[in-house]
């Protein structure tokens, strides 16, 4: 049984005794215990050496409730302990403070068991893109990096450490690699059809889209597409396509906004800013529209993701293409009161990445962050008082 096919609000007792039934082993991605940790040093150190190891490598659970002999399942023992949210509290604060890096996405869920009191605790850890992770808890020998392997936790050699370190480099290329690939696309060949004039791009790509192996179910993302009630600015037509979904918007001369969901999770919304004849002669960029796109955008994708069970991190991106000259306004009335020196020096903003380590990071921050630097590249120092 693979518990990553589970949200894992949604694992419960059923899951854990087949975990049993079918005799899934210890290994690289789950492991056993009876109890939970407790108070000692000692005991401290090897759970935090468990959770580094996990997200050091390619991610996995911890179940505590469970007996295991020789590293398989034969029971449901159940914890005693009372107070489960104190525990689970105790827990997160020696993580937060016995690790670093940070490990982001590190999430808990109580199971109540049937029959009496008892309870298990499921952890999950995702894979990180920070690693290597080091335990700093009251060091007194020299294994600080652990990782796993068909049979387990191990501690790093000086190899893997390097090993580690590199591929961290290796993966934030990779996967920045694909949002300049797509902008150049857009740029050059125009694979959507867009119409023609300035763009918006935005990116949304999770750690897990570097896993070739990892497809998502197209099918059952569709479906979720008509259940979340997608913005009508992503696109009215849906389609698949040899990326994915693609949802889109025609207009008279191409489409005017796109919406693309890619086979192993990428997303990329892309939008042509539409003037009327009496406006085109001004050449501006409206920040409401711009900020309106981005929430839609990283709200209902978060939204999609979480029904997908795709998990933090993500990395977002905003580029606008083909905007040299162009002003800056907050709406169309701004235009106004707009000085016609401020104006866009460069034809494509590529504005540097944000990570989004958990579906609890506020969407207000990574947005207003972006809208500075749009305001910035025309010369102002932020948002201007009359807009």
């Amino acid at each position: 049984m693979n518990l990553w096919g589970k949200k894992l609000a949604e694992i419960r007792e059923e899951d854990l005794r087949i975990l049993i039934e079918t005799q899934v082993p210890e290994g690289r991605y789950i492991e056993y215990q009876s109890q939970l940790p407790g108070r000692t040093d000692k005991v401290k150190k090897e759970f935090l050496k468990d959770i580094s190891s996990f997200a050091n490598a390619d991610g996995g659970h911890i179940i505590f409730g469970i007996r295991a002999e020789g590293g398989i399942p034969v029971e449901i023992c159940g914890l005693q302990t009372e107070n489960p949210d104190e525990q689970i509290q105790f827990l997160e604060n020696l993580l937060r403070n016995g690790v670093e890096p940070h490990i982001p996405g590190v999430d808990f869920q109580q199971i109540n068991l049937s029959g009496g009191r008892d309870w298990a605790l499921v952890v999950r850890i995702p894979k990180s893109w920070r690693t290597p992770h080091m335990v700093t808890l009251q060091l007194r020998d020299h294994e600080r990096f652990f990782g796993r392997d068909s049979r387990g936790r191990h501690a790093f050699d000086y190899h893997e450490i390097r090993d580690s370190f590199l591929q961290f480099g290796k993966n934030l290329e990779r996967i920045q690699g694909f949002s300049l690939n797509r902008i150049e696309k857009i740029n050059g060949e125009n694979p959507l059809g867009l119409v023609q004039g300035p763009k918006a791009v935005l990116h949304l790509v999770p750690l897990s889209f570097l896993d070739s192996s990892l497809t998502v179910d197209l099918k059952r993302v569709r479906s979720l597409m008509e259940d979340l009630e997608m913005p009508r600015d992503f696109g009215t037509s849906v389609r698949y396509n040899y990326d994915g979904i693609l949802l889109f918007e025609p207009h008279s001369k191409g489409n005017a906004w796109t919406y693309q969901f890619f086979r192993q999770g990428a997303v990329e919304f892309v939008f042509v800013f539409l003037f009327t004849e009496t406006e085109s002669f001004k050449k501006a960029i409206f920040v409401d529209t711009l900020e309106a796109n981005m929430r839609n955008f990283l709200g209902k994708t978060s939204e999609l993701y979480k029904e997908i069970s795709i998990i933090p991190p993500f990395f977002f991106w905003l580029s606008l293409l083909g905007v040299k000259g162009y002003m800056v306004a907050k709406d169309r009335r701004g235009l106004l009161f707009q000085p016609g020196n401020y104006r866009i020096d460069r034809n494509d903003l590529l504005l540097p990445s944000w990570v989004i380590e958990d579906f609890e990071v506020p969407i207000d921050k990574i947005v207003q962050e972006a809208l500075d630097i749009i305001w910035n590249s025309a010369g102002f120092t932020g948002r201007p008082v009359s807009n």
